[in-house]
């Protein structure tokens, strides 16, 4: 079985891992088809749980003065399951090995949870959604965040530190955002993700400063490769490897070696190196070409990867240069850009991350949907309540004026009956009675007039309110959702890492197996000398059968 693997897999270029343990090659031979390491239907991790939703919503509510979001505001995603995709074959291969038998265990009793770190500074500067119209349904909000994807261009940035990442960041942004190093010591080892407006367009850099790190153990690194994969969701357009002029390192070698194994052979079309300190060469007479031409087969087969693209940055830290620079660089992009047709690179893991956080906002949206929901009719309630009330009042005070109309003409007749009486003492007297109480129901019914004209006015008021109430519970829910979708990629992002870290280290226990057999460590003298000779009358045969076929078409010509 092992011998499939020499036929099919590249030497590697890397030092040799120590000889795996029997259990660490069963385990890991398991999942592997005979020649190609295909995917199958991985379990996505599980939605945040309430429990961490609250958490979370309630310590933003707390670094926030003044929040007057209450408790029953709070997240609270019900722990229904959702349905994990899976992709054909074809589409997955991309580095991204078989996970069928990882075990779908609770957060809570998985020991790769418990290094999970709780870095807000890293889960800050994930992808958010800026809401530009109301967002009816839980597609509408994807469908926004989609959009937001569609204008931007995301570039990746990959190198050691000291080969001018941050700068080269800075330059592309356009702003001084990046902390460039100005020593071989890492500013941070954490991924950086910066924004910015330029050239008309907004640009998404993602700086990855601990990728070649020596000091970094594996699984560090592993967590640096998921976090610039997080940033940079839906997918980069273009990963800019930035090689500083000199010779290649190990480390260098090691790291690129690994990325493009994780990323897989789709990610040469995306890819393109830069040069830095290219004006070394100018001093000494150089030109780049000539630098590539002498730096051998290795620095060839990197540019190969990238089909051939590079490009040398001049001098980008002097002000005159910077505009300048800018433009040749951007200039490029737009070119491998428009080859790719505008595509962004993907891969198993990208489409993981970006089904996890759609399932993820699509319960967060139900959720404050339903939220709203219970606010509006609240809102409807009291209005309506009011509006109620305002309406009997109309109508009690509708039935005081008809009985105040009734008194009326009852005065008037009495009036009518007394002046028949003609002047009699009895009559003046109830004529003055009837003068006062006539003169009371002057204002009784002007104070009833002026109350129902007020009644009136206030429930046009209260409908005006309602309205307002109703369009600002609208603005209000879509700053709301905005949060509480910024907070559900966050933590979804958290609960992703481990899923991936999983995934990354069986894929380097199986790397790791397939070089150390490659290596032949395990093999006898006799073995050895077997497998040699059977490779090279492999090769033998190949060759006569290349020769034959070229002489058959010469003889058909």
């Amino acid at each position: 079985m092992f011998g499939q693997y020499i036929t099919h897999v590249k030497c590697s270029l890397r030092p040799l891992p120590p000889t795996p343990t029997p259990e660490i090659q069963r385990n890991a031979i398991q999942p592997c088809d005979r020649y190609d390491f295909v995917s199958g239907s991985r379990p996505l991790p599980a939605t945040p749980t309430p429990e961490i939703q609250r958490k979370a919503i309630h310590k933003e509510n707390q670094d926030e003065p003044g929040h007057s979001v209450e408790r029953n505001e709070l997240l609270n995603i019900d722990d229904a399951g959702y349905i994990t995709p899976e992709w054909p074959d074809e589409e997955n291969g991309a580095g991204y090995i078989n996970t069928r038998d990882l075990e779908t265990t609770s957060h809570v009793d998985d020991p790769y949870y418990e290094d999970v770190e709780d870095v807000d500074e890293v889960y800050d500067q994930l992808p958010t959604i800026t809401l530009t119209e109301p967002a009816e349904s839980s597609e509408s909000l994807i469908s926004q965040l989609d959009n937001g994807y569609k204008n931007e261009m995301r570039i990746v940035l990959i190198g050691k530190t000291g080969a001018g990442k941050s700068t080269t960041g800075n330059l592309l942004l356009g702003k001084e955002y990046f902390t460039a190093a100005t020593s071989p010591v890492s500013v941070t080892k954490q991924c950086c993700r910066g924004e910015s407006t330029y050239h008309e367009r907004k640009i998404v850099v993602v700086d990855t400063p601990g990728l070649f790190d020596t000091e970094l153990s594996t699984e560090e690194i592993h967590k640096e490769i998921i976090r610039c994969i997080t940033m940079s969701v839906p997918g980069p357009h273009i990963f800019l490897i930035l090689l500083q002029v000199g010779r290649l390192t190990t480390e260098e070698i090691s790291t690129l070696d690994q990325l493009f194994d994780i990323f897989g052979k789709n990610m040469s079309k995306f890819c393109m190196i830069v040069f830095t300190r290219v004006e070394d060469l100018s001093r000494r007479g150089d030109t780049i070409d000539k630098y590539i031409l002498d730096g051998g087969p290795i620095l060839s087969k990197y540019i190969k990867k990238c089909d051939g693209r590079y490009f040398a940055l001049e001098n980008p830290h002097l002000e005159e240069n910077k505009l300048k620079e800018s433009l040749r660089l951007f200039e490029e992009i737009n070119i491998i850009v428009s080859q790719n047709k505008n595509a962004y690179f993907t891969n198993a893991f990208y489409k993981d991350a970006k089904d996890s956080l759609n399932t993820s906002l699509k319960l967060t949206f139900d959720y404050q949907e339903k939220n709203n929901k219970k606010k509006l009719l609240e809102i409807e309630t009291d209005c309506d309540r009011k509006i109620n009330e305002n309406r009997r009042q109309r109508h009690q005070l509708g039935d005081e004026l008809s009985n105040q109309n009734e008194v009326k003409r009852q005065l008037k007749s009495k009036r009518e009956a007394l002046l028949k009486l003609g002047d009699d003492g009895t009559a003046r007297e109830e004529l003055g009675k009837l003068d006062i109480e006539n003169d009371e129901w002057y204002i009784r019914m002007s104070n009833i007039k002026m109350e129902k004209e007020q009644t009136e006015n206030q429930y046009e008021e209260i409908k005006a309110e309602k309205k307002l109430l109703l369009e600002a519970r609208t603005g209000d829910f879509m700053k709301e959702l905005e949060k509480a979708a910024a907070i559900a990629i966050r933590e979804q992002t958290k609960l992703m890492e481990p899923h991936f870290l999983k995934i990354l280290k069986k894929q380097q226990e199986i790397q790791d197996l397939k070089t150390w057999f490659e290596s032949g460590v395990h093999l006898s003298t006799k073995q050895m000398r077997k497998s040699y000779m059977d490779k090279e009358k492999r090769a033998s045969k190949t060759e006569r059968g290349s020769g034959k076929k070229i002489r058959k078409e010469r003889q058909i010509s």
